[in-house]
């Protein structure tokens, strides 16, 4: 038996944000991963008995305004017409109208320092800091954020939490004309060191172990056993 084409109505409508994939449900924006998820997420909310979907999505662009028709067969019973039309949603037109007050910069960054730096940028949405754009650059990698205090604090953060060496700058970019107070972007360089807790590096000569490093590295000369903390440009 073919499944049954289920009339076109207004509720299987969905407005999806094409650059978040936040869709409205309920009066109520739902964060999700993509544009299948938002679709699937909407079926769930509307058809909670339902077990398997079959979801077919044309080809499309996506862009705000543009509407698609899909269509989702429930079960192998029902199809179920379904048009996307795909919007911006309030935070999102927020964000693509700011400039960004702040860079930060990675340079030899690990696996887990870029997981740190992705999670505490996802944290960060919910006081309406964002990342507007993320750049490769050689060896590393840099964020344009839309605060310069965020910037900051996280620059910090990085440096208590993995060590490194942290340069903090700050550049005049305008004068604010409700205030009348100058606006600086500024910009947070994290470099995580090439060395390792235990490795023998060479310092003014002399090689000395690396017993641990945070804010300035902490060294034992390998001959005198003679204990100093250094900076890291010292090893430079």
């Amino acid at each position: 038996m073919d499944p049954v084409r289920l009339k076109k109505d207004e509720k299987y409508n969905i407005s999806i944000c094409s650059n978040c994939f936040k869709h409205e449900h309920k009066s109520k924006m739902i964060q999700t991963e993509s544009v299948d998820e938002a679709i699937y997420d909407m079926i769930e909310q509307r058809f909670k008995d339902t077990k398997e979907v079959e979801l077919y999505i044309p080809e499309h662009k996506r862009h705000p305004g543009v509407i698609v028709d899909a269509e989702a067969t429930l079960d192998k019973k029902f199809i179920v017409p379904i048009r996307i039309k795909f919007d911006i949603c309030r935070n999102c037109s927020k964000l693509l109208g700011q400039s960004y007050n702040g860079i930060l910069q990675l340079r030899n960054p690990t696996k887990e320092i870029l997981d740190f730096v992705k999670s505490e940028l996802k944290k960060a949405t919910e006081k309406n800091v964002h990342c507007i754009k993320e750049d490769d650059v050689i060896n590393g990698r840099d964020y344009r954020i839309t605060d310069a205090q965020f910037t900051r604090h996280i620059g910090a953060k990085l440096q208590n939490t993995f060590g490194g060496e942290l340069i903090l700058t700050a550049k005049l970019v305008s004068r604010s004309r409700q205030t009348s107070k100058d606006l600086h972007r500024v910009t947070a360089m994290f470099r995580y060191p090439d060395f390792r807790k235990g490795d023998i590096v060479n310092y003014r000569g002399r090689e000395v172990k690396i017993i641990s490093f945070s804010k300035k590295i902490f060294i034992e000369d390998v001959q005198s056993k003679k204990k100093e903390q250094i900076n890291y440009k010292d090893l430079k």
